[in-house]
């Protein structure tokens, strides 16, 4: 349980290749002295469909039974990696929702933040009837235009820091120091986006898992030192 209590909830779906993703996520929150509550969900995706796309659409159920437990909780995506923790400031917020709108426009919903209530939850039934409805808009697009419709529900918007991705931000907000990093696994699967977007991304998890690495064979040294 982390300090404040609040949960930190993360799934992902089989097949998707994300497990691996999930446990880089949850050494990081490790090594911020936090803890998750870790999914592994079936594949909804059908045949032909893209599978990132059928499972993100199913996100919305899945918060849905955890805000009914009436605690604030941090969603993240499990391709996510925390580099400090971010409780305390969420904690602050005088909000009903939280999360990063790219550029001031477009909602990014690897990173939410919610404070369970009557505005939250209208927010995310509008958004589970928009994900069913046959349209090709991705599941981020239609929570947007759910918060939009459902004035009551006090948004704030997050900077960057809480949820960065790797070069798109930086051109965007030029160099800053990430709290939450969303590494865009879809990036491997998606055939847009040409080799060097999928180049990026895996130098920066080739450079975190390192890191990674490196924190872990200093632990080791200390307990040694220490006769653990």
């Amino acid at each position: 349980m982390n300090q404040g209590g609040e949960p930190i909830i993360i799934a992902y779906h089989a097949g998707a290749g994300y497990a691996t993703e999930a446990r880089r996520l949850e050494r990081s929150l490790a090594a911020c002295g936090l803890d998750a509550y870790i999914h592994r969900l079936p594949s909804l995706a059908e045949p032909g469909e893209a599978g990132w796309q059928a499972n993100t659409r199913h996100k919305v159920r899945f918060l849905t039974y955890w805000c009914l437990w009436g605690r604030p909780l941090l969603y993240l995506d499990a391709d996510a990696y925390v580099h400090a923790d971010p409780l305390p400031a969420l904690r602050d917020l005088d909000c009903d929702l939280a999360v990063h709108y790219r550029a001031d426009t477009e909602l990014i919903s690897a990173t939410i933040w919610l404070r369970p209530g009557p505005a939250v939850l209208s927010v995310l039934k509008l958004w589970a009837e928009m994900n069913e409805r046959p349209t090709p808009r991705l599941e981020q697009v239609n929570l947007q235009r759910a918060l939009e419709q459902v004035p009551d529900c006090r948004v704030h918007r997050l900077g960057p820091e809480y949820c960065w991705m790797v070069d798109v931000s930086e051109k965007t907000y030029g160099r800053r120091e990430p709290i939450i990093e969303q590494l865009q696994a879809s990036r491997d699967f998606c055939r847009a986006g040409g080799r060097g977007w999928k180049g990026t991304r895996r130098e920066r998890v080739e450079e975190l898992e390192r890191q990674q690495a490196i924190g872990s064979r200093q632990q080791v040294r200390e307990k040694k030192c220490l006769g653990l």
